[in-house]
C-alpha cells in the first residue's frame, strides 16, 4: 500500500502546552482501491517535551 498524509491544519495552545493536528490521508490498496480518511493526532507537552499523544483515524488502522 502506499499512503499519502497531507493538508495539516495545527492548532496550537502554548498556555496549555497542547497541539492538535487535522489532516487527510489518502491510501492506495495493493488491490487498487482508494481510502481517504480525515485523522487527528493530539500531543500534550509538560516542561516542552511530549508526555501524551492520542491518535484518532477515521478510518481502519493499516499498520495492523
Amino acid at each position: 500500500d502506499i499512503i499519502w498524509h497531507g493538508d495539516f491544519q495545527p492548532i496550537i495552545d502554548v498556555q496549555k502546552q497542547s497541539i492538535a493536528v487535522r489532516f487527510n490521508a489518502l491510501r492506495l490498496r495493493y488491490d487498487g482501491i482508494e481510502e481517504r480518511a480525515t485523522n487527528i493526532n493530539l500531543f500534550f507537552l509538560n516542561e516542552g517535551k511530549f508526555s501524551e499523544v492520542y491518535i484518532y483515524m477515521s478510518d481502519e488502522n493499516p499498520l495492523r
